[in-house]
């Protein structure tokens, strides 16, 4: 079977977020004897490989032409298109920019998908959406699957600018294509257009069908339920390993190993903080519910605990962080941005590890933490409610805000909930992507199917 994933990023190669740890370490685990599968990515000049062709696509009515580079890895293969629109510039900009780069990106693959047809095409998010549209307008037999990896970010066109852009036909503006409100909707058209939908978790594919939580496309959803699955997201067990972890100051296989308080004390001593540390891990986004953490903060340092806080995000939240360890010396650490070794350590190294996310469509930190032992403390929302059993691998909490929080801790701190006890159910609970490979096979469905064509490079 010839799958092909595309995305936007992917590890190693480009992260933003845990879209990239997903596309970065499930394909390995889909490849084998039987299934031929490549990584689309925006190329962007510094991932290596051989330039194997050059394809052409129509934009403004005007013909394109764009190298594809090949790299082989781990059994994957990754094709690169090798735009101008990316090289030397981040996954996303966050302004106009993103939506012309990812659409002509969409046009692109697409032009390289004609010349090596596959027989499941996997896109993810809203930057490869449009290739829904692509295959279907063009009457292709290929597979599309479409996830879900975060809804609320879409991707919205001036309807006649996108339709001069790429050429396609105005028939398809309408309430049962891409049309939204009057704009282009490119989230929407894969909705729409693809073969089945997945999402990241049983319950978010719930949640996403209600009006709270359906960002103006529930009805859509709702319409398209037959085709919508939720499949739980998976870690890459052999990188997040504590027995073999290089960036802890010791290794450990259970709870009680002598590595496990070893990665404790070193993280108080590297943090210079001296009491039980709660670990938050995250982009600091209102979704993210730091602020909720941060409204916590006086009963929590009250309860005994310290606080390390790594991530980046929005400003005005970096600054209340920083405000924060201003505040509470000795008692709060802020790090701004994304230190990889640190992350590790903290993983380790913490009492519990917050997670009071207003909604989470899946979430990885909190698969992480129970591999490493550490109680993660999470709101019962999404795939934070489907992966952790409240009482007996973490602690689940109901209310986003700070006195749940705070209710959450205190069964851990005072109640009968043992921290280790439950670290060690956390430890032994699969978190890998062997089920959620199994899933993804049924729902490709194609395995008997011989091969569109052999041998195209």
């Amino acid at each position: 079977m010839r799958i092909a994933f595309v995305s936007s990023e992917a590890v190693p190669f480009s992260k933003v977020g845990g879209l990239a740890d997903v596309v970065g370490s499930l394909p390995p685990v889909l490849a084998d004897e039987h299934n031929d599968l490549t990584i689309y990515l925006p190329g962007r000049g510094r991932e290596g490989g051989k330039v194997i062709g050059e394809r052409t696509f129509s934009w403004k009515g005007q013909e394109e032409k764009v190298e594809v580079r090949r790299l082989e890895r781990e059994g994957v293969r990754y094709r690169f298109v090798d735009l101008p629109d990316f090289r030397g510039r981040p996954v996303y900009e966050g302004d106009a920019a993103d939506l012309v780069r990812y659409t002509r990106y969409c046009l692109a693959v697409d032009a390289d998908l004609r010349h090596r047809p596959a027989q499941v095409v996997h896109l993810h998010d809203w930057p490869t959406a449009l290739i829904a549209v692509l295959l279907k307008n063009r009457r292709s037999r290929v597979q599309c699957v479409f996830t879900i990896h975060n809804l609320a970010y879409q991707g919205f066109w001036e309807a006649d600018a996108f339709y001069e852009a790429t050429g396609l036909p105005r028939s398809l503006h309408t309430p049962e294509g891409l049309e939204f409100f009057g704009k282009v909707n490119l989230l929407k058209g894969a909705l729409v257009f693809a073969d089945a939908i997945t999402t990241v978790s049983p319950t978010y594919a719930r949640e996403i069908q209600s009006r709270a939580r359906g960002e103006g496309l529930d009805g859509v959803l709702r319409h398209h339920g037959g085709k919508l699955t939720g499949v739980l997201n998976g870690i890459d067990t052999r990188y997040w390993d504590p027995a073999t972890d290089p960036h802890l100051p010791a290794n450990y296989e259970s709870i009680d190993d002598p590595g496990k308080q070893a990665c404790r004390v070193a993280l108080g001593r590297e943090l210079h903080l001296s009491g039980p540390i709660l670990g938050v891990i995250s982009r600091l986004f209102w979704q993210k519910g730091i602020d909720i953490v941060l409204d916590a903060l006086p009963r929590l340092l009250e309860m005994g605990y310290d606080l390390c806080i790594l991530g980046s995000g929005e400003p005005v939240l970096e600054r209340q962080c920083q405000a924060a360890a201003d505040n509470y010396p000795g008692r709060v650490v802020f790090r701004r941005g994304y230190d990889e070794p640190l992350a590790h350590r903290i993983y380790a190294g913490a009492e519990a590890f917050l997670m009071p996310s207003r909604w989470e469509p899946c979430g990885l930190s909190q698969l992480i933490a129970m591999r490493y032992g550490t109680v993660p403390v999470v709101r019962a929302t999404g795939g934070l409610f489907d992966t952790v059993i409240d009482g007996q691998t973490g602690i689940r909490f109901e209310c986003a805000h700070p006195e749940g929080l705070i209710a959450g801790l205190s069964r851990l701190a005072h109640g009968p909930l043992k921290r280790d006890v439950i670290g060690a159910a956390g430890m032994k609970r699969e978190v890998g992507w062997r089920r959620a490979a199994q899933a993804y096979r049924r729902i490709y469905g194609i395995e008997d199917q011989p091969l569109l064509v052999d041998g195209a490079a």
